[in-house]
């Protein structure tokens, strides 16, 4: 009998459960406070709470619509790890549609990896609006330029979180990144918002990695997080802003296969707050389509837009012009007869061999990035823009197999 109750008390011990303890208001700040048990603990940073400020006052939004972040961050964790959520009230929209997003992710790992849980919800809220504008994420990249021009007429928000490929650490390049985008709102006159958030520190992402990366074929942020992570930042703004419908720049189209992706139509267009649908843009056209794209924008309305495609902001610039990224898109815009320079990057016979260089050394992680260097080599040959430089050399790369012919 002893060994009986003992074993018991093991089990429940060990039983996995994340519980939102507190939703807090402080101004334009959210704290949520928050409980874990079990092995799933291991996948949250210790004695952290999740903060977040926004550009307004908090104090009339729903904390079944709060929760929201915390909730779309950490649901992936809670299905991998068989944990049961609770809570003190959620958004009904949000709660119908949970199910869809996870059975989306099975389907795109091929396994049940991702197990059905208990929501534990003392209320559920029906929150609706009257829905009058639509919002997008905007980084200044490639995907969020082609889907602000071509979105344009929408007149969306323009959204910056600063926390996600941005450390909260590097203030420099936060600046840097933020000052683009105050350039290209008030050149092109939308208004944005900008988000500060310490969700990748609540986060045990290398902890994730450790135990998942090899099972899943990629990392935690990329493979699971970031598509959901960063749509639950916008519950609170749905409300104060009224939105119907929220962009969310794609990175892939429906040329790729076996894509595996956070960020993907089959769960981001799952994704609901109160009556705010969401869209995954652009999943129609290639990365170069896009850059085609921009560049037709940018010349018919004169916005001298510059680019922010490269994650590792440093000295003032926007892009570092030494990383793969950068290579790459220098290179779209070469193919097309564009300048890089005129729309942020560095060109030069130095440049042309640092690219060189990297692509016989180097193997793509993905092919889906042989097949983007495939459209530029096949651009580059159709316009023969051998200029300024001699580009001939992009033919001794045979993308489709991510070997170099020599």
């Amino acid at each position: 009998m002893i060994k009986w109750v003992v074993e018991k008390i093991k089990r429940l011990a060990n039983k996995n459960y994340i519980k939102i303890t507190d939703v807090l208001t402080e101004g334009k700040k959210l704290i949520i406070k928050y409980d874990v048990n079990g092995d799933v603990c291991q996948f949250f940073e210790k004695d952290k709470s999740m903060e977040i400020e926004y550009d307004f006052k908090l104090d009339k939004i729903s904390k079944s619509i709060l929760v929201i972040p915390f909730l779309s961050l950490f649901l992936p964790v809670a299905w991998i790890t068989k944990s049961n959520i609770i809570l003190d009230e959620i958004d009904e929209s949000f709660l119908n549609n949970i199910d869809k997003i996870r059975n989306a992710f099975n389907n795109m790992y091929e396994e049940n990896l991702f197990k059905k849980i208990k929501i534990k919800s003392k209320k559920i809220v029906k929150n609706e609006i009257k829905p009058i504008r639509s919002s997008m994420f905007f980084s200044g990249g490639v995907d969020s330029l082609d889907t602000l021009c071509t979105n344009f007429d929408k007149n969306p928000l323009l959204i910056m979180i600063w926390g996600s490929d941005i450390w909260l650490e590097d203030i420099k390049g936060w600046n840097t990144a933020k000052q683009n985008m105050d350039k290209i709102s008030k050149k092109l006159k939308k208004n944005k918002t900008y988000i500060k958030s310490n969700f990748r520190k609540t986060i045990n992402e290398l902890k994730l990695n450790e135990v998942y990366e090899e099972q899943l074929g990629d990392n935690w942020w990329h493979g699971v997080e970031h598509g959901m992570a960063l749509l639950g930042h916008i519950a609170p703004l749905v409300i104060k802003y009224k939105i119907a419908v929220h962009y969310i720049p794609g990175t892939f189209s429906n040329n790729d296969k076996d894509v595996k992706c956070a960020s993907y139509p089959t769960i981001d267009e799952n994704f609901k707050v109160a009556n705010c649908s969401v869209i995954h843009d652009g999943f129609n056209y290639t990365r170069l389509d896009k850059v085609k794209n921009i560049v037709s924008f940018s010349k018919d309305n004169k916005t001298g837009i510059k680019f922010r495609t490269c994650y590792k902001e440093r000295d003032d610039k926007m892009n570092c012009c030494d990383c793969e990224k950068c290579f790459r898109t220098i290179m779209e815009l070469v193919s097309i007869g564009e300048n890089p320079e005129k729309y942020g990057y560095e060109y030069n016979k130095e440049v042309i061999n640092k690219i060189k260089s990297h692509l016989k050394n180097n193997k793509f992680e993905h092919e889906i990035l042989s097949n983007m260097w495939f459209d530029i080599q096949q651009e580059i040959n159709k316009n023969k823009y051998f200029k300024v430089y001699d580009l001939s050399w992009i033919n001794d790369f045979d993308f489709k197999s991510k070997n170099s012919k020599e």
